[in-house]
């Protein structure tokens, strides 16, 4: 039975992609969760004014999800509740802008989360030197805010924010995958070559281990680029084993921090209780 050119490839293509799966989907996995863990909004809210905090997604993927346009993350603290919101979210770049208008109702301490539909997704093109990109600087402004029993609140200038998106250019020029398909699934290596870069960091130290001649030899003889990476593929295909224990060290570092955080923010809390009862008794 004659077998087609076309066909072969296609067996070849298999097999390979069948073989790609089996040693390094373990990883994939793990450094998508890594990422996954740091991208969740509110993981790491921002102050948009005193009694309110927000967060925002401004890339096309979302929690292992392609999304149809960036999100926002809104929340009050302090025990305060909002009747009604009224912001804009601008994104802008030189002379050109997009924005959108948000208008919030009951605004409290359970997180609201909403679709930016007039912002683009942030992109970044590398074209030899040059660098684009689809905005550089956002600008998050409350324009109306009411209390509880709707009544209006002067912000006086508080409200509004200003940050510029931090950009991956190892992505936008092709030496990292970012978020990435693959087998009808969505992936991320930015732990991957987090810890990659980390082997690059023990090898100079290596080199630089003069007092210690097998380690000093060992960083001369090891340091390109091709045998890095491959010494971390050995602690790492099939079942990740470095990668996994790196993953549940930092698990556990961010759980000692957020037991922290909620001692510090109770601490606070109790507090403004103390405060407020010593005015109420003046």
């Amino acid at each position: 039975m004659h077998i087609s050119s076309s066909m072969t490839f296609g067996i070849i293509k298999a097999v390979i992609s069948s073989l790609e799966k089996f040693f390094f989907r373990r990883a994939y996995e793990i450094s998508t969760m890594y990422r996954c863990h740091r991208e969740i909004l509110g993981r790491f809210p921002k102050p948009l004014c005193n009694d309110l905090q927000y967060d925002i997604h401004l890339g096309k993927y979302y929690l292992r999800e392609l999304k149809i346009c960036p999100m926002f993350w809104i929340k009050a603290i302090n025990n305060k509740t909002f009747s009604k919101v009224v912001l804009t979210v601008t994104a802008k770049k030189n002379s050109k802008k997009f924005q959108d208008s948000l208008t919030l109702f009951d605004v409290n301490s359970v997180p609201t989360q909403t679709s930016l539909s007039r912002i683009p997704f942030k992109k970044v093109l590398v074209e030899g030197s040059q660098v684009y990109l689809t905005y550089d600087e956002v600008v998050i402004k409350i324009v109306e805010l009411y209390d509880a029993d709707g009544r209006p609140i002067n912000i006086f200038g508080d409200g509004t924010v200003y940050f510029h998106p931090v950009d991956n250019l190892a992505v936008a020029m092709g030496l990292e995958k970012g978020d990435f398909e693959k087998w009808g699934e969505v992936f991320n290596d930015q732990f991957i070559e987090m810890e990659i870069r980390e082997e690059y960091i023990r090898h100079f130290e290596y080199k630089h281990n003069t007092l210690n001649p097998i380690k000093y030899v060992k960083g001369i003889l090891f340091r390109s680029d091709w045998f890095i990476r491959a010494n971390f593929w050995r602690k790492n295909l099939r079942s990740a084993k470095q990668l996994t224990a790196e993953y549940e060290e930092y698990i556990r570092q961010q759980q000692e921090l957020d037991t922290w955080r909620i001692e510090r923010d109770l601490e606070e809390q109790n507090k403004r209780v103390e405060v407020k009862k010593l005015f109420e008794n003046v």
